[in-house]
């Protein structure tokens, strides 16, 4: 009987929610925007790398939090801030969710320089509405 009202509210809630599409992935570099079809996304900056760096043995791997600033056609900008580890990372706006799937240079990565040049890597997932 629970395993079948479960089935019944679950399948309630999932034909009320957008149906997600294949993500689109944009690489941003710090200070820099991209536009994808009617949304653009800025890339303000890195509010905190507490990465463990690379090859170093650490209890926790750490958190980069990012700022970016997203606007769908000519409306206002919005801002969002997202985690690589801890905290939320992604956000939806309008009719897109915005997901960070990784942020280069990892800390003590080869070719990591003293002020790191960062890019976030974007995925990009525009939502249908039933």
């Amino acid at each position: 009987m629970f395993k079948r009202t479960a089935a019944v509210v679950s399948l309630l809630i999932l034909s009320g929610l957008a149906h997600a599409q294949t993500p689109n992935r944009l690489d941003i570099k710090l200070q820099q925007q991209k536009d994808h079809r009617d949304l653009t996304v800025k890339f303000v900056a890195v509010i905190e790398d507490s990465r463990c760096p690379q090859g170093a043995a650490c209890i926790w791997a750490g958190n980069a939090k990012i700022k970016l600033e997203i606007r769908k056609g000519r409306g206002a900008w919005k801002t969002v801030e997202l985690n690589t580890t801890s905290g939320s990372g992604s956000a939806t706006i309008d009719d897109y969710e915005i997901k960070l799937v990784g942020l280069d240079p990892y800390p003590g990565s080869a070719g990591s320089e003293e002020k790191p040049v960062y890019t976030a890597k974007i995925e990009l997932i525009e939502l249908r509405r039933n």
